[in-house]
């Protein structure tokens, strides 16, 4: 199933080869252009290859990059759309407005030259959206790193990823895995679900569930959150800071309420139920 998620939420192991565990937001080390997980992000806590003094004199060159980048002395178009004067140049100077925050050329520099208030209503919408994405991206870098926190510490998490030992779990999961017992078995498919500790808890909530392969992921999304016992007030309200949203671990994106979960997934797969990220979209945009 193709996908336009952004790069930067798909999953990816940590190169460090101790850990080597899955991380879907991973960090790339600015010296030896690896990626890793948050817990071996830095240089010393992956033994990067590169010395320290190396690794200082990359970031020095790029910090001097960025400060020779053209500007061409900030020539752009003026801020007013039925302008079509290029400002930023010695003979059309840019006047900046630092209420809408835009700049105009000298006949658009007053503030009732250039619409200036329904500018800035424009400029906090957009301002607040940003907002909102920059929180669910960060909601999701925390679940992922008390994720890592937690798994790493529990009996078997370093076990081998081998053929035989992937069988045994997958059996294992089938034989534990809990669901509606109405569900024809060739019609099942059998997930590992996850959901964020319930406030002031640090348990991570978890269990092996199946479900109809042909349901959508909203259908999906209220059985595993009964199942769990996870407030889920979806139908209740359009916020999205109390909605539940569904994502998936291989897949690194976030699930729409109206994919069918056989097609977006397969068993053995992992979903996490994280509440306050937003739809993949507000996501992919940052």
């Amino acid at each position: 199933m193709e996908s336009t998620t952004d790069a930067s939420l798909v999953g990816k192991h940590c190169q460090y080869a101790p850990c080597n565990q899955l991380d879907f937001l991973p960090f790339r080390c600015q010296a030896c252009q690896k990626e890793f997980c948050g817990e071996h992000r830095t240089p010393s806590s992956h033994k990067c290859a590169i010395s320290e003094r190396q690794v200082q004199r990359v970031a020095d060159d790029a910090a001097t990059k960025k400060e020779r980048s053209p500007n061409r002395v900030g020539e752009k178009a003026c801020g007013s759309p039925t302008c079509k004067a290029v400002i930023g140049t010695p003979l059309t100077p840019s006047v900046h407005c630092r209420s809408c925050r835009r700049d105009y050329c000298l006949k658009h520099r007053l503030q009732e030259e250039h619409d200036c208030r329904t500018r800035m209503a424009a400029t906090k919408s957009n301002d607040e959206a940003a907002q909102k994405k920059q929180s669910a991206l960060d909601r999701l870098r925390a679940w992922s790193a008390a994720r890592m926190r937690l798994t790493s510490t529990e009996p078997g998490s370093k076990a081998k990823s081998g053929v035989a030992s992937q069988l045994v779990a997958r059996n294992l999961m089938k034989k534990n895995a809990k669901g509606r017992g109405d569900i024809p078995e060739n019609l099942r498919i059998y997930l590992h679900v996850e959901a964020e500790p319930n406030p002031g808890h640090e348990q991570l909530l978890k269990g092996d569930f199946f479900f109809r392969n042909d349901s959508v992921v909203g259908k999906v999304l209220d059985e595993a959150a009964k199942s769990l016992q996870i407030t889920n007030i979806n139908n209740q309200t359009t916020d999205e800071r109390q909605r539940l949203r569904v994502f998936y671990i291989e897949g690194g994106r976030m699930l729409d309420f109206s994919e069918k979960i056989g097609k977006a997934t397969k068993t053995g797969d992992t979903i996490a139920l994280l509440r306050g990220v937003g739809p993949s979209p507000a996501l992919m945009e940052l």
